[in-house]
């Protein structure tokens, strides 16, 4: 799912809006954007060894433009899962 957040009330044709809040585990990802599926692994496990459930979708945060980082670990992605 593609998101972006919104002045609260805003609407938009053919786009459905949600709102997130609540508890969430999140964590600060450096590396190529082809091998972020660690990450998500590591964020289930993470889950999984807590006893924590997820809470809606995972939502990856792009924090510089990952096509145009000079390099792989300048790539930041800022990854959020709501749990219960």
């Amino acid at each position: 799912m593609a998101a972006m957040p919104v002045a609260s009330g805003s609407t938009a044709e053919g786009l459905e809006a949600f709102t997130m809040g609540g508890k969430a585990i999140m964590l600060d990802y450096f590396g190529a954007y082809d091998k972020i599926g660690d990450a998500h692994i590591a964020m289930e496990e993470y889950m999984k060894w807590h006893g924590s459930l997820m809470n809606g979708p995972a939502i990856e945060e792009y924090m510089n433009e990952p096509t145009t980082a000079a390099d792989a670990p300048n790539i930041h992605t800022r990854i959020y899962y709501p749990i219960q």
